[in-house]
């Protein structure tokens, strides 16, 4: 009976974590979405699809914001992508650099030097 009841303790603790890390990349998702719809946007960047780009490894995060893809921001339709290079950056709208690429912030500045990404 001991055994049971620690098992079933265990897996309730393990969905209440799973739940609080979906909670957590959902409201980052609601943040960025809001955050896109109430920015004013340049001229140049209100064409074409609204890129939001997620630069890392955050799972969580990328499926939270499946709940955006293919919604409009403004006239245009958003567009989630996961990116895997540098060099992919400075194509977005918005970057969110997840925890794991945080040493690269400065190389990915570059990158966006004088160009409408946030």
């Amino acid at each position: 009976m001991k055994k049971l009841l620690t098992i079933f303790i265990l897996f309730i603790g393990l969905i209440l974590q799973s739940n609080t890390m979906n909670t957590n990349a959902k409201m980052k998702a609601t943040y960025i979405y809001n955050f896109a719809v109430n920015t004013n946007w340049p001229i140049e960047k209100k064409s074409g699809d609204f890129v939001i780009g997620v630069y890392g490894n955050d799972p969580d995060l990328i499926s939270s914001l499946a709940m955006i893809d293919g919604r409009k921001i403004g006239s245009q339709i958003a567009k989630i992508h996961s990116l895997n290079s540098l060099s992919e950056v400075s194509k977005v709208h918005m970057l969110y650099i997840t925890h794991d690429k945080q040493k690269e912030v400065n190389a990915m500045s570059q990158q966006i030097k004088g160009k409408s990404v946030l």
